[in-house]
Formats: C-alpha cells, sequence, structure tokens
C-alpha cells in the first residue's frame, strides 16, 4: 500500500510541477510581449511608417468589385482586417502625437538644460524628416554622444510613463 502512495504522491508532484513550469513560461511569454507592445523606442523608430500608413487611402471599389464582394463573408476578407489596422494605427498615432505634445511642454517648462534638451533631442532623432544620427545630434546640441544617449534613456523611460502608466513604471521595476 505504501508503494502505491508513494507513486501516487510522485505523480501528483510531476504533474503539480509540470503545470506550475507552464505557468511560469506563459508568464514569461505573456511579459516579452507586453515588453514588445510597451517598446517606446521601436515606436519612434517607426513613426514616420505610421504617419504614413494612418494617411495612406484604400482603394475604391467599383459596383462590380462590390457585387462580387457582397458575396463573401467579411470574416474572409482581409480589406476589413486592413481596416481594422488603420483604425488602430490612427488612435495610436493620435494618442502618440498628445503625448509627445505634453512631453514637449514639460521639457520646454524644465529649468533643467538636460531635460530641456531631452525633447528636442527625440525629435531630432526619430520625429524631424529627415532624421539625423546621434553623432550628428551632439554636435548640434554641442555635447558629447554619451550624452545624448542619456538623453534618449531618460527620454524614453518618461514617454514610456506618459504613454502606458502604471504598467510602464512596473515594467521598469522588474528590470532594475
Amino acid at each position: 500500500m505504501t508503494e502505491l502512495t508513494d507513486e501516487h504522491i510522485i505523480k501528483v508532484a510531476a504533474r503539480a510541477g509540470a503545470l506550475a513550469f507552464r505557468d511560469y513560461q506563459l508568464k514569461i511569454k505573456k511579459s516579452n510581449y507586453e515588453k514588445k507592445c510597451r517598446n517606446i523606442k521601436l515606436i519612434l523608430e517607426n513613426y514616420h511608417y505610421l504617419e504614413k500608413h494612418v494617411n495612406v487611402d484604400l482603394p475604391e471599389l467599383n459596383a462590380k468589385d462590390q457585387e462580387t464582394v457582397a458575396v463573401i463573408p467579411k470574416w474572409e476578407l482581409s480589406v476589413y482586417a486592413m481596416l481594422g489596422f488603420k483604425a488602430r494605427s490612427k488612435l495610436m498615432i493620435e494618442y502618440i502625437n498628445l503625448v509627445l505634445k505634453a512631453y514637449k511642454e514639460d521639457c520646454s517648462y524644465s529649468t533643467d538644460e538636460a531635460v530641456k534638451r531631452r525633447y528636442l533631442v527625440i525629435k531630432s532623432l526619430y520625429l524631424n524628416n529627415p532624421t539625423i544620427n546621434r553623432e550628428r545630434c551632439a554636435e548640434l546640441f554641442h555635447v558629447n554622444h554619451r550624452t545624448i544617449d542619456r538623453d534618449v534613456t531618460a527620454s524614453l523611460q518618461d514617454l514610456s510613463v506618459l504613454l502606458f502608466g502604471a504598467d510602464a513604471i512596473n515594467d521598469m521595476s522588474m528590470m532594475s
């Protein structure tokens, strides 16, 4: 009877361990996905593409095309998916622009020269058209390229909090 009980305990413990490991892996996967979604640097690096995506018009369908499309279920049409992508991108770029405006105001009202420079550095590196590289940015602001790197790091943290709120703060606390 003891062997059967020990065997049963081992099976239950192995199953519990496997489930705990699976839950841990899912948590890590979710965390990595959220970090990718909240990657402000990636958003800024693709800012111009997001703007273009929002401003590119979808083609118009003529009457014959509309008749053909009418018989296809909406869930099968990738055009509807594209409309959804475009709508989400439009909301996102509008939100990003509002956050950038607020960040610009915060930086411009600061009495600290480094903070005043932060928005201008982000604007020069990511938002202007054309953008400039870090070396040129350092020349423009008469600072070392390492100072530009520090400005970018600080700006990305500030913008992350402005864009994603408490989740960004939670991400930062996990990394430190």
